[in-house]
């Protein structure tokens, strides 16, 4: 692949791939699977599975279709439904493609060993495979295994000396211990990134009718830039720090910042062995390790920050974030407090120890501290929309508090969806539809994906009886709603009215 190939070029050669597997199929199948990759391009991804299941139904042994069945479940997060289609497409004879699927569906549950199984044996049919190789060099990293995952970003540089998402991962993985050669390949992902569609796949495999690119060819957990010219930064403030373990410290924290959890754990048990008496390095280093699930080492870590540096605001905001991540929510409130009395202007501990609150459940404790977080950031329309959230999403105080507090949101950021669709639930909940309807249009027309908004504005339309447009906005907050709440309030919506 040669640097500065024309976009033109590459957007024709990402459609090719995408037509590929449809040359050998009837008109009317390829004219389905058109049809579904347009609606999947549009994010309308139930159109989309209908006019797959289609395809289906007229080619049942096509394994074109059950890919790209595939592929919409997985935008969704409805990974048991993505296994059982490129399952069906691997009967079908489509190894390949289906193995780099599966691998995708286990990682989304979780299960990394099968994930690399997957890709390995997908690589074993086509060791040229680059987004697989990516993927694979992705969970290597996030396990920790640095070798395997170095010589998997190493590969795909030998196959394109200018692939930019892998310079990018090889100059993380080389920052703790080489950051010259690191240097070295982060400049060359900045300068690279900008001669490609997509920073991993260059453009020869993903592409809009495709389907997402982080489903197409890993770029989800890819950069942008930006992210290469922050790292460049990072480094640069590492190496003009004097003290080494204070140095090394600010590396794993630049890691963190970046969801880079496992070479933040290194690069953090390095500061601790250069200075044992260290205490923001260990609270950093226990947060890392409870998310990455070693509660009890994370949870040791983080008692001893406090115990070296009692009053320390970050060892006890940690403390609470891992015990509220175990559902112990009085343990977390009593670190939230204590956090907020050692830093009492600090509004986004004061919405922790809110929503600690809210576990209880205790109400007027939440609404409390909501509150607080606005009065110390009166400006800041963030903790405005949490305060409108906070009355409106509970139904609490609805036309006494929610109103005010939503349309104080809309005037201090008018560019919010978020605050709009806040506004419009809450004259919803209050019976003004006319403004409920042109608050919640004015959010979708601000972020056309916010599913909650479609699902307020489908709630609006079914109680003022136009069903048609009921079901329309429904069925989009069924489609975009990739955590699963309003998806399954607009299901049951669906099934109980229509």
């Amino acid at each position: 692949m040669m640097k500065g190939k024309p976009l033109a070029k590459v957007a024709l050669l990402a459609i090719l791939v995408l037509l590929l597997g449809l040359k050998t199929e009837p008109q009317p199948v390829v004219d389905l699977v058109r049809q579904g990759d347009v609606y999947q391009s549009r994010k309308e991804y139930s159109a989309a599975i209908e006019a797959y299941r289609q395809a289906v139904a007229l080619k049942p042994r096509s394994a074109v279709p059950f890919l790209r069945i595939g592929q919409v479940y997985l935008t969704q997060r409805r990974y048991e439904s993505a296994g059982e289609a490129f399952g069906q497409a691997y009967e079908l004879g489509a190894k390949e493609e289906a193995l780099a699927g599966l691998g995708l569906v286990y990682a989304g549950l979780g299960d990394e060993e099968r994930a690399i199984n997957c890709w390995r044996q997908a690589l074993s049919l086509d060791p040229g495979e680059a987004a697989v190789r990516y993927r694979l060099g992705r969970i290597y990293l996030e396990q920790g295994d640095f070798q395997a995952a170095q010589q998997e970003f190493e590969a795909l540089i030998v196959q394109d000396e200018h692939n930019p998402a892998a310079h990018y991962q090889m100059g993380l993985l080389l920052a703790g211990h080489d950051p010259q050669q690191a240097t070295v390949h982060l400049t060359k992902a900045a300068g690279d990134s900008q001669e490609y569609d997509c920073p991993v796949c260059s453009g020869w495999i993903c592409n809009p009718a495709a389907g997402p690119p982080d489903l197409q060819c890993g770029g989800s957990k890819s950069y942008s830039f930006t992210d290469a010219e922050e790292m460049l930064a990072a480094l640069e403030e590492v190496e003009r720090e004097e003290n080494q373990a204070r140095a090394v410290a600010l590396l794993g924290v630049a890691y963190l910042e970046r969801g880079e959890l496992s070479l933040a754990k290194r690069q953090l048990e390095r500061a601790i062995q250069l200075n044992s008496d260290y205490a923001e390095a260990y609270a950093y280093l226990g947060h890392v390790q409870g998310q990455l699930g070693q509660y009890e080492a994370g949870w040791d870590n983080l008692v001893k920050a406090v115990t070296l540096e009692p009053d320390s605001v970050l060892a006890h905001y940690f403390l609470g974030v891992t015990y509220r991540s175990l559902g112990m929510w009085k343990e977390a409130r009593m670190r939230f407090w204590r956090a907020v009395n050692l830093d009492p202007n600090n509004a986004a501990l004061c919405v922790d120890l809110a929503q600690a609150y809210l576990e209880e459940p205790d109400y007027v404790a939440a609404e409390g501290w909501f509150r607080a977080a606005v009065q110390r950031e009166p400006e800041d329309a963030r903790f405005q929309v949490i305060l409108a959230q906070f009355y409106v999403d509970r139904v609490y105080k609805v036309e006494e508090e929610g109103v005010p507090a939503a349309l104080r949101a809309v005037e201090l950021d008018a560019e919010s969806a978020m605050a709009h669709d806040v506004l419009g639930w809450a004259y919803h909940l209050t019976g003004r539809w006319r403004e409920a309807r042109t608050h919640l249009q004015r959010a979708l027309a601000l972020d056309p994906d916010l599913a909650r908004a479609h699902y307020h504005l489908g709630a609006l339309y079914a109680a003022r009886g136009d069903g048609e447009a009921a079901r329309r906005e429904y069925q989009r907050a069924i489609d975009l709603d990739s955590e699963g709440f309003y998806r399954r309030r607009a299901e049951k919506a669906l099934e109980e009215r229509y």
